[in-house]
């Protein structure tokens, strides 16, 4: 199953790749892959992609990449990823379940961030090195271009990420089938105060490379 959003652009070799990775021979065979999404540049400059390029670079092959060495990657982005159909197949009653609940954050955690709370069901079902990261499959998305559209979408994705991020750290199973890559998380969810983005060190690097005088 490939997961993508509809303003994605996907490389011309990335597709082969992904399934190239769900189809070799492994000990533990991959049941989900998650693609690299790079910021779409659109051939002009506006310093706000420049930071959110680093932004993406950070969390995705540094975060991502160190989870994906620690045994797991910790969320599958919607916008581009491959899941194995019979691993979807097993967790799929639970995915789909209807969520009657006056409690904000149970519903939050499944309509909100739906990425999220499938990869934590196909962490929860299957085993370390089942959910990796690959880094040469690349796809690039359109993103914000002005403050106030930046502001918005950061809000739904930091509150997406605490409603599934906060659980999953408080889950004995997970800390028992992952005690490294949820060390990670656990601390990249402190340092940074947002679970698993680098905006703020993006931030920083933006301006660094500007008082330097360098192009970025």
């Amino acid at each position: 199953l490939l997961f993508i959003d509809s303003d994605c652009a996907i490389k011309r070799d990335s597709l082969k790749l992904l399934v190239r990775c769900m189809v070799e021979t492994r000990e533990v065979p991959f049941q989900a892959v998650a693609g690299h999404i790079k910021v779409d540049m659109r051939k002009r400059f506006n310093w706000l992609w420049k930071v959110q390029e680093c932004d993406f670079l950070i969390s995705q092959m540094i975060v991502r990449g160190c989870e994906d060495q620690l045994g797991a990657v910790s969320c599958l982005p919607g916008s581009f990823c491959m899941i194995r159909w019979q691993a979807f197949d097993q967790v799929q009653q639970e995915y789909f379940r209807l969520v009657v609940s006056d409690n904000p954050w149970d519903v939050r955690r499944v309509h909100i961030a739906e990425d999220r709370y499938l990869t934590y069901l196909i962490l929860k079902t299957f085993g370390k090195g089942a959910v990796a990261y690959c880094t040469v499959a690349e796809a690039s998305t359109e993103c914000p271009d002005q403050m106030q559209m930046l502001a918005t979408q950061r809000k739904r994705w930091y509150l997406s990420a605490i409603v599934n991020d906060i659980p999953m750290c408080l889950s004995k199973e997970m800390w028992r089938k992952y005690p490294e890559m949820m060390s990670l998380h656990a601390w990249t969810l402190v340092m940074t105060s947002v679970p698993a983005n680098a905006l703020q060190v993006a931030l920083l690097a933006e301006a660094g490379m500007c008082f330097r005088h360098r192009e970025p």
